[in-house]
């Protein structure tokens, strides 16, 4: 069995780290079906888990289960992390425990770059704020909205508002052997696949559909074993006013990736403000109220550099709240491309686990679609927001069959 206390030897003791905070809880003498009753009311508090300020904000939980197994959990503050952060974390503390089984004084240390990338972009935006203003009002003016049938939009989010879709093995070799053909990416045809089967619910004969792209990525070497907060918002247009073939569209969106891909590093929220600007540029009054605020929190909050464009946009943004409008967000997890169900940990091999379908991130009036794949090697296609199951189901039973259709042939 793994002790804990050895697992964190490879911690550095410094005051600008956050420290682990270790659970282990023996399961040993329950039955197989209150272990995982155990197992999963575990998975559920640390999906849920608030990460208060001044709290350890890496939470690791060792569960003894008898036979010679174990089972870990670790979960990570989305303040500090993307999702290939909780790897490194687990693929470290792997590698110290090998190297401490193995007698070796050579024990891998984390790389505490995340502050340094911080300071990075903060230095970027400040230096290109006023030419990404610029180019987001031009790019994303006079956007139809994304509106939804009102009878299947949910107002309370009382019971579960996600739906999982498992992908069949087919879908995706006819997925990636068009990409291959076609010299397109994964995301990219993911992304225009998803834009044209929400084209009929574009508000507006203009049928422009605009999705949030929103990707886990390491863009300098510096960064690729650091544990941080490392995420891309492309917020990509897609023109459905002519009846493209879906690789049409993938080409489109290909083609916009790369041609904005300076202004992508832009804030996310400055886009979603922009988006949804004639919502909000001509309430003067709660205008002129949020340029106050900002001012006002700026100056009393001055130790914080807090950017008062910034906080412009997350008030107009609030300003702008529609009741019926959505916003897409496209999630394309590293383990959908990557297969990495095989890996090996601390030296054992893994048992298979049982998958818990969970409710993912819900926001009120944003459609989340992941595409993940689980310990199983399982590919899922994910919906997430507050409609009806129903509503859910026709949108991801439109999403694969448009993926499993002729247009990838």
């Amino acid at each position: 069995m793994l002790s804990h206390s050895k697992i964190f030897t490879f911690a550095i003791s410094t005051e600008n780290i956050l420290q682990f905070k270790v659970i282990e809880k023996d399961l040993s003498d329950l039955k197989l079906e209150e272990q995982e009753h155990e197992l999963h009311a575990s998975l559920d508090e640390l999906e849920n888990r608030r990460w208060k300020n001044r709290l350890p904000l890496i939470l690791f939980k060792l569960f003894q289960l008898g036979n010679n197994s174990c089972e870990i959990h670790i979960a990570l503050s989305h303040f500090i992390s993307d999702e290939i952060s909780a790897e490194i974390v687990l693929n470290e503390m792997s590698h110290a425990y090998v190297e401490y089984k193995a007698e070796s004084e050579t024990v891998g240390q984390q790389e505490l770059v995340f502050y340094d990338y911080i300071l990075h972009e903060q230095k970027d935006l400040n230096r290109n704020l006023s030419k990404n203003i610029d180019f987001w009002d031009n790019y994303l003016k006079n956007i139809p909205l994304l509106v939804f049938p009102q009878n299947q939009i949910l107002n309370r989010m009382n019971s579960s508002c996600t739906t999982y879709f498992e992908i069949p093995e087919n879908t995706l070799k006819g997925l990636r052997s068009f990409c291959k053909k076609n010299r397109v990416g994964i995301g990219d045809t993911l992304i225009a696949a998803t834009g044209s089967i929400l084209s009929p619910y574009i508000n507006d004969k203009n049928k422009i559909a605009v999705i949030n792209f929103v990707k886990s990525i390491r863009e300098n070497e510096t960064y690729d074993n650091a544990v941080g907060l490392f995420v891309r918002n492309d917020v990509i247009k897609i023109n459905l006013n002519q009846p493209n073939t879906l690789l049409e569209l993938t080409k489109q969106v290909q083609d916009s990736r790369i041609e904005n891909y300076y202004y992508q590093s832009c804030p996310a929220i400055i886009k979603i403000a922009f988006l949804l600007k004639k919502d909000w540029k001509n309430k003067k009054l709660g205008n002129f109220l949020i340029k106050l605020f900002a001012k006002i929190y700026t100056r009393v909050f001055y130790k914080y550099k807090l950017n008062y464009e910034i906080l412009l946009m997350f008030g107009r943004v609030f300003l702008a709240r529609k009741k019926h409008s959505f916003f897409v967000n496209i999630n394309i997890l590293n383990h959908f491309i990557y297969d990495n169900s095989e890996t090996k940990l601390f030296g054992f091999q893994q048992k298979p686990l049982k998958a818990y379908h969970n409710d993912k991130l819900v926001e009120r009036n944003v459609l989340n679609i992941w595409f993940d794949r689980d310990e199983h090697g399982k590919s899922y296609l994910i919906i997430s927001g507050n409609l009806r199951s129903e509503f859910r189901n026709v949108i991801g039973f439109n999403l694969l069959k448009l993926l499993d259709s002729r247009s990838l042939q």
